[in-house]
């Protein structure tokens, strides 16, 4: 007989956490009465189970008994099935009351139908048992879900029944032993005919939500209940009188449980599947068509072929869709949820970007005025050479400031791809030799530190960036001088193929450990570089330069054989292709070293009538002086209101040539400055601590002809005069 599924906590709000309000709203309560966690609200609902299951057991009025006292179609088992898997164990009272309120209507002897009943009840009890050790979910709504209800549910609980039914029967009407075993099968077949049929038509109501049908559903579903019900009757009827033509008649109902599945999903398949299914049992019972063939046993044996296939067809093809609409609803969860995931990647990283900004500018406005003032003093002649070399240590330092500070930027630029190279057609001989002036000058000045090149005699010229890679060779050369005792000797050679040049820069110093050899390029491993002296720095040159060589399609690679035998670090360049042949240029004076003192500080270019806008006192201050000390005519601005009132005036009167303007001022930007200054004509120069790519194309796409970053030296400033008073020429 009966028993019904799904299990929660054995207190008196037990119902589970799925369908319990549909039990409830069924038996008529509402959840906030004082019933809600008393002993009345359990007693109803064992009540209504009971009821259920006794009202149900009334099929057998309908449907015939195939053996003795046992009917081919038992809904109660299913009943039973579905209120343990909805509402819990709590509720086998219930279950067993039915069962003896069933045996009792059919004149049962007491013994037998306790004994009935306790087997019907066990039957549930187990079944529920089974499934939720499988991870079972009451909305039928997965393959495994399906397969464990035909399994457990249909095929191996109502065995209990049947073997304790079948008992009870042969003890209590001494039925003869060789109809026990066909009581047995039809009592076994009309529990799993009930867990079929039954069971997940509650379930399905009982765990998924019911929603209110829109209209144009809500009449599909008329629609197919009432195609159901007409093709049912066209295939019931008489119109053949070939009977082999019958048992094929019945699959005609197979499309529409095949809409129920797709349309409505597990629970449409489930009363779809009801109805087609009740059709035939009804069909049979009046031996109709399409089962109407043979003897009782035939005719059974079609119609449980039938509804076994027609429950595993609809239940698994509604399982297998309502599957793959999950696994659609998670791909498209997961898709926003990436989508949202990289929208806020990248409004971190343009906060990391305006925040490295903003660091940027705020480290290098302070140095900004110390190396001007720096450059401006070591620059005059009437400073003593003590003072002088004072002076200089300072400038160099600054600038060594400046250097960590781009390379840190640089670093976090390469980590997220946005390093960006401007390849030319470049002389890496002429790189080579301009490397070597700024980064070895003073130690060759000095006699430290020798200095040998041995440069291949041909054609050195390559498409790259020549801005990273004099970066790159800065950087080596500068390792080199950093670990090269007194002394020592740094070799720049070169050797050249047809499709590739390869550099080396090769030292006398401290050597490197074997062990430290494949953390080299790593950022932030200067700790442990070399031997166990701590050097300055924060280790960071060396994995930036290696990243532009890869940039480059090059590689960067060192060879040492120890501590105390020096190192050598080869670069790798591919030439490329399409590079233009050589043509003889007049000998050309070499373009001044920016990091050379300047004997003179007198500009060649003087009087020019310069606008200054720098928000920063320190640095306004600093750069006005050294402005001036080059000879010209300044004039300084603090804010953007001033600059434009200074400008319009000075236009107006034919008295500007130049503005020089920081980006990042109180109300508003250098950018609006020059913008509004550009319809006088006058080129413009920024000078600002915002150094990223995005800012240099601004100020460029402002007006700008040259963006300076921040420190800005004499030798810089010279040159970028220079620059824009010869384009003006």
């Amino acid at each position: 007989m009966p028993r019904l599924v799904e299990r929660h906590e054995p207190d008196l709000v037990s119902f589970p956490a799925e369908g319990h309000e549909r039990i409830v709203a069924a038996m008529g309560e509402d959840l906030q009465n004082p019933w809600e966690n008393g002993l009345g609200r359990r007693l109803a609902g064992l009540a209504l189970i009971a009821a259920a299951c006794f009202a149900s057991s009334q099929i057998r009025l309908l449907v015939p008994i195939v053996q003795q006292r046992v009917t081919m179609f038992w809904p109660p088992a299913g009943i039973a099935l579905a209120a343990v898997l909805l509402a819990g164990e709590w509720v086998w009272p219930a279950i067993a009351l039915g069962s003896l309120l069933v045996s009792f209507s059919t004149g049962t002897p007491l013994v037998a139908a306790v004994v009935i009943a306790a087997g019907n009840t066990l039957s549930a009890l187990a079944g529920g048992w089974l499934l939720r050790r499988m991870g079972f979910r009451n909305g039928l709504e997965r393959v495994r879900d399906v397969l464990g209800l035909v399994a457990f549910g249909a095929v191996l609980s109502p065995l209990i029944s049947t073997l304790v039914g079948t008992a009870a029967l042969h003890l209590a009407w001494e039925v003869p032993s060789e109809r026990v075993v066909r009581s047995a099968l039809s009592w076994w077949l009309g529990d799993a005919m009930g867990v079929l049929l039954v069971t997940p038509v509650l379930l399905t109501c009982g765990a998924l939500p019911i929603r209110p049908l829109r209209r144009e559903r809500a009449l599909e579903a008329a629609a197919l209940g009432l195609c159901l019900l007409a093709v049912g009757a066209l295939t019931l009827s008489s119109w053949s009188a070939n009977p082999t033509v019958h048992p094929p008649l019945a699959f005609t109902l197979m499309p529409f449980l095949v809409w129920g599945a797709l349309r409505f999903g597990p629970r449409g398949a489930a009363f779809t599947t009801f109805l087609a299914v009740g059709i035939a049992f009804w069909a049979t019972a009046r031996g109709l068509s399409p089962f109407a063939l043979g003897t009782v046993e035939e005719r059974l044996m079609y119609l449980y072929s039938y509804t076994a296939v027609a429950v595993m067809t609809s239940m698994l093809l509604a399982a297998v869709f309502a599957e793959r609409k999950r696994a659609e609803e998670m791909h498209i969860r997961l898709l926003a949820r990436e989508s949202e995931a990289r929208a806020e990647a990248e409004a971190a990283n343009q906060a990391k970007d305006q925040f490295l900004a903003a660091l940027s500018h705020e480290l290098r406005t302070p140095l900004t005025p110390v190396l001007a003032i720096a450059s401006g003093l070591a620059a005059d002649a009437r400073i003593p050479p003590e003072p002088r070399r004072q002076l200089d240590v300072i400038r160099r330092n600054v600038e060594l400031e400046a250097r960590l500070i781009d390379d840190l930027l640089d670093l976090t630029r390469i980590t997220r791809g946005k390093l960006d190279l401007r390849l030319e057609v470049t002389d890496l001989r002429k790189v080579i030799e301009h490397t070597i002036e700024i980064s070895c000058e003073r130690e060759m000045a000095a006699g430290r530190l020798r200095v040998v090149t041995d440069l291949a005699p041909e054609d050195h010229r390559l498409w790259a960036d020549p801005s990273r890679l004099t970066q790159v060779l800065w950087n080596l050369l500068s390792n080199a001088v950093k670990f090269t005792p007194a002394g020592g000797t740094i070799t720049v050679r070169s050797r050249c193929a047809p499709d590739r040049l390869e550099l080396q820069v090769a030292d006398t110093g401290v050597g490197i450990d074997p062990e430290v050899v494949p953390y080299i390029f790593d950022a932030f491993e200067q700790g442990r570089m070399r031997g166990p002296r701590r050097t300055g720095g924060l280790g960071l040159g060396l994995a930036i330069s290696k990243a532009i060589a890869e940039m480059h399609g090059g590689t960067l690679s060192v060879a040492s054989e120890g501590h105390g035998h020096g190192a050598t670090f080869t670069l790798a360049l591919p030439r490329g292709r399409d590079l233009p042949a050589i043509v003889p240029t007049p000998e050309e004076p070499a373009a001044p070293v920016l990091s050379v003192e300047i004997e003179n500080p007198k500009s060649k270019i003087q009087n020019l009538r310069i606008l200054l806008v720098e928000d920063h006192a320190d640095t306004a201050e600093a750069m006005a002086d050294l402005l001036r000390l080059l000879g010209h005519e300044v004039t300084v601005a603090g804010d953007v209101a001033t600059a434009l009132a200074a400008g319009e005036a000075a236009a107006s009167g034919g008295g500007l040539d130049l503005l020089i303007s920081d980006l990042g001022l109180p109300d508003g930007s250098g950018l609006d400055v020059m913008r509004s200054l550009a319809r006088f004509g006058f080129p413009g120069i920024a000078l600002s601590g915002y150094g990223m790519e995005e800012d240099v194309r601004r100020s460029h796409e402002a007006g700008f002809r040259r963006h300076l970053t921040k420190p800005v030296g004499l030798p810089q400033l010279q040159a970028a005069l220079r620059e824009i008073a010869g384009a003006g020429e």
